[in-house]
């Protein structure tokens, strides 16, 4: 599993970052969390209202090849929020602050092309914070 590159956007992000800290055996390659959400505000309104309801382990990095996280300051507060939790809480990662990329999405970046996200994916090198 140490070969594995896994790549999470938005609750995808969140979803990864909840999975590795709850199943703490697990060793895996680079992490790479693009605009990550974990309802930040436990907003019962949200379709992931109770799926976030977990402890964030702050050493989740140390059984991977490195943690990436990119982020813009033109996303949703709750986004922004939630990049804010996990910088305060977990140890090891390696930020990419953009200021114009939004979500991220197609519309946002107005390309299908994110050659910062794809430089990480084919690097050869582990990721260091």
């Amino acid at each position: 599993m140490g070969d594995t590159i896994l790549v999470g956007h938005s609750t995808g992000a969140g979803f990864l970052i909840r999975y590795l800290s709850e199943h703490k055996t697990l060793h895996v390659g680079k992490v790479v969390l693009v605009a990550p959400f974990i309802n930040p505000d436990n907003n019962p309104l949200s379709d992931t209202a109770d799926f976030f309801d977990f402890v964030i382990d702050a050493e989740f990095p140390a059984r991977t090849q490195g943690v990436v996280v990119f982020f813009s300051k033109n996303d949703e507060p709750s986004v922004r929020k939630t990049v804010d939790i996990v910088r305060a809480t977990v140890h090891g990662l390696d930020m990419h602050e953009f200021n114009d990329k939004g979500h991220f999405t197609l519309e946002s970046l107005g390309t299908v092309e994110f050659p910062e996200l794809l430089s990480v994916v084919t690097s050869a090198e582990p990721v260091q914070p």
